[in-house]
């Protein structure tokens, strides 16, 4: 796959040329050990918005003294009821050694915090680093919002819902992006309970009073517009936790409306592939998110 996505990306998001060590594919990469990498020093600011909550971050190597960086702000998947900031973090540590500052998120987690406020909080983040760009070293109008699974849905649901102020691209892996279609196919046996996590993110369903504009501001799906910053969208074809079907519906929408995104697909990955990071799916994970930021 390597080729053909490398082409792709370069079609929807430009970029440099990458160094040996950031290739889509290395058989040598392959060896390491799945998360062995240069662990750089984490920064955590604790007071940063909505409920004072933390984020930590890792400082781009290599910038030059007084120099900006494009930021990426990773969200962390969960169900939305776990996870948290430190969620696969030798992924956040691959990207700073590779010029990339990223910030990790927290963010409240149901059901004592429900849907929107999940949306709040990433927008305190992003508002927060633009506030702090000068001594981050990081360019306040060149952001990417990244999510993982639950995460995902957040940051989708947050950029196409309004303008993001510097935000310039978003990466979603392995989310869902019509929450109304969550609730129908939901249920108590499957592996994640998936009955109970939607009734404590959303409070019950899109029927009752008010629900249906609820479902829709938390469903990307349903927020797709022309101006919708370009998307990368990556999701393994055998995850058995949230299906790729539901990445598929988001890049038909983007497509029906003419938004810049590329959709990879997976054929051999599950859930959360980038766990290892120097496997397959992790070496075409990271380095697509980094031919994103360098081509912003």
């Amino acid at each position: 796959m390597r080729g053909r996505v490398a082409a792709e990306l370069a079609g929807v998001f430009g970029g440099e040329e990458v160094k040996e060590g950031e290739r889509l594919w290395s058989w040598s990469r392959l060896w390491r050990w799945p998360n062995a990498g240069r662990l750089g020093p984490v920064e955590t600011f604790a007071d940063t918005g909505a409920g004072g909550l933390p984020v930590d971050f890792y400082r781009a190597r290599g910038l030059a003294q007084g120099g900006k960086t494009v930021c990426v702000l990773v969200v962390h998947g969960g169900g939305w009821d776990s996870g948290d900031r430190s969620q696969l973090a030798a992924f956040n540590h691959w990207l700073a050694e590779h010029g990339v500052a990223v910030v990790a998120v927290s963010y409240r987690l149901a059901p004592a915090h429900r849907w929107p406020a999940q949306r709040d909080d990433v927008r305190a983040a992003v508002a927060w680093v633009r506030a702090n760009a000068e001594r981050l070293g990081v360019d306040a109008d060149r952001l990417v919002l990244l999510g993982r699974s639950a995460g995902a849905q957040i940051v989708a649901a947050t950029a196409y819902g309004e303008t993001v102020p510097g935000l310039r691209a978003v990466v979603a892996l392995y989310g869902c992006y019509d929450l109304e279609f969550v609730w129908s196919i939901r249920s108590e046996t499957d592996s994640l309970n998936s009955d109970k996590l939607m009734k404590q993110f959303m409070g019950g369903g899109p029927e009752r009073e008010g629900g249906a504009e609820l479902y829709r501001s938390g469903s990307a799906e349903k927020l797709v517009h022309a101006g919708a910053p370009p998307t990368l969208i990556m999701h393994g074809a055998l995850d058995e936790l949230v299906w790729c079907r539901h990445s598929e519906r988001l890049a038909t929408a983007l497509e029906r409306v003419g938004v810049p995104h590329l959709f990879v697909r997976l054929p051999w990955a599950t859930h959360a592939g980038e766990a290892n990071l120097h496997g397959p799916a992790g070496q075409l994970i990271t380095g697509a998110v980094l031919r994103v930021a360098r081509g912003l």
